[in-house]
């Protein structure tokens, strides 16, 4: 298919970085499978700037069987990898990728100015319509650069903001914990009201991992802990009110039970074994005595 005039979109290529999807909690938990499929969405995501947000059009382009027993929790894991296109109505777009289309527009579009201005520059003196048509190519030559040569940095920082916003600052693990985050607080609360962004949840998942000096696995870790307990459950219900109470959480995850606790575990045990001995024994003289009465009634 040929680029027309201006197209910033059919960029032959991206930034991959192995690490990130290898240290993706999301979509490494499903297996080699879910993760096969979730990159072949990327790489149409990629070429067709975006895909079409319709179920059976996303699993079309993964290539997974029709009748996949898993159909409907994988789809609703991939939808959180993908969110609304910012340009393009009924389409769907992962929010890194989109990033990088943007990174490489703004570097494309720099490169084309840096390109016009030397031409200009160098050509001035001329005057003549060979500077004109030398400025014009290098600028259009300019303009279809990758941005393969940026720096290849492991964990690159996304920031996003303006004058009058603060800054946010985090990276892609950041964000898919804040996704993954998101949806266990939705399973738990269906109809709960978000007053962050995903984008906002990564700041702060970035935040705690700077402040507390913990990696991704330590801060899902305590929060898969948390999300376990009927009372911290309901409490810790966004990254900022884990990083709050971050200290109680990690002493009552590592407290060990005294020897009181324990005693007081055996005698609760005890006192349920011998309050079922005694259903069942009630049970079977309910049991007989009914049969009894039955036999009496018969004759």
């Amino acid at each position: 298919m040929s680029k027309e005039k201006g197209d910033t979109v059919k960029k032959p290529s991206f930034q991959f970085y192995p690490a990130d999807l290898m240290t993706d909690p999301l979509v490494m938990s499903l297996g080699n499978e879910f993760a096969g499929g979730y990159v072949k969405l990327l790489c149409y995501d990629w070429l067709d700037d975006g895909i079409v947000d319709d179920n059976d059009e996303i699993w079309g382009l993964t290539g997974f069987a029709l009748r996949h027993r898993n159909k409907r929790k994988w789809l609703e894991r991939l939808r959180l990898k993908f969110g609304k296109h910012p340009t393009k109505e009924g389409f769907l777009t992962n929010p890194r990728l989109q990033y990088e289309r943007e990174k490489q527009a703004e570097f494309a579009k720099k490169r084309s100015e840096a390109g016009s201005k030397g031409a200009e520059k160098r050509w001035s003196s001329d005057g003549g319509a060979n500077s004109k048509a030398i400025a014009s190519s290098i600028a259009k030559n300019s303009s279809s650069s990758s941005s393969s040569s940026s720096s290849s940095k492991e964990k690159e920082i996304i920031s996003k903001g303006d004058s009058e916003k603060k800054e946010l600052e985090y990276t892609v693990e950041d964000l898919n914990l804040a996704l993954v985050f998101r949806k266990d607080i939705l399973d738990f609360k269906p109809d709960f009201y978000f007053g962050k962004s995903e984008e906002e949840f990564a700041h702060d998942i970035q935040f705690i991992r700077r402040s507390k000096k913990k990696d991704i696995n330590q801060i899902l870790e305590l929060w898969t802990w948390a999300r376990q307990s009927e009372f911290w459950r309901t409490v810790i219900l966004a990254p900022s009110a884990l990083n709050k109470n971050w200290g109680m959480l990690e002493v009552q995850r590592d407290a060990k039970p005294s020897e009181e606790d324990s005693d007081i575990d055996a005698w609760a045990n005890q006192k349920k074994k011998e309050q079922k001995e005694k259903a069942e024994a009630k049970a079977i003289a309910d049991n007989a005595e009914a049969t009894k009465k039955a036999r009496e009634q018969a004759k």
